[in-house]
């Protein structure tokens, strides 16, 4: 694929984090100025291929007037409402532009440690791709999830 049809998905972020107690979680961040769909997620742990047991959507904090502001970029995360994700699949329909998600992963075993993330997701052309947790962006091998 060349450079123009790779643009907008070169702006999808994806972030894991060590996998703690029984859970395991990613972020998704949509830094392009259109939105992505179906964003599918799934962590890779001690062999296991995981789909997400939910998803919480970023939300900015605004300060109260008269508090001084809190650092650019501070969110809270609030449970993705109804409609949004579907649970059999592990797909958030659809991330607009500036938008962060997390994935939330269960873990069997309460094995904490290493997690690898991997999301699918088509941009706004409809083109599919594999986005994994060392960045490789490709188009997916298959459409199995």
């Amino acid at each position: 694929m060349n450079a123009i049809c790779r643009q907008q998905a070169e702006q999808v972020v994806l972030a894991g984090f060590p996998v703690r107690g029984r859970t395991g979680e990613c972020q998704v961040t949509n830094e392009s100025d259109r939105p992505v769909r179906l964003v599918t997620c799934r962590m890779l742990h001690a062999g296991n291929l995981t789909a997400p047991a939910g998803f919480r959507i970023g939300e900015e904090l605004r300060p109260v007037p008269g508090t001084p502001e809190p650092g650019r970029g501070f969110l809270r995360y609030l449970p993705a409402g109804e409609g949004t994700f579907d649970s059999g699949t592990g797909s958030f329909h659809q991330l607009p532009a500036g938008q962060v998600i997390r994935a939330v992963f269960p873990v069997d075993d309460g094995d904490s440690g290493t997690a690898q993330y991997i999301i699918q997701f088509s941009d706004d052309d409809e083109v599919r791709w594999r986005l994994d947790s060392d960045m490789q962006l490709s188009p997916p091998p298959d459409s199995s999830w």
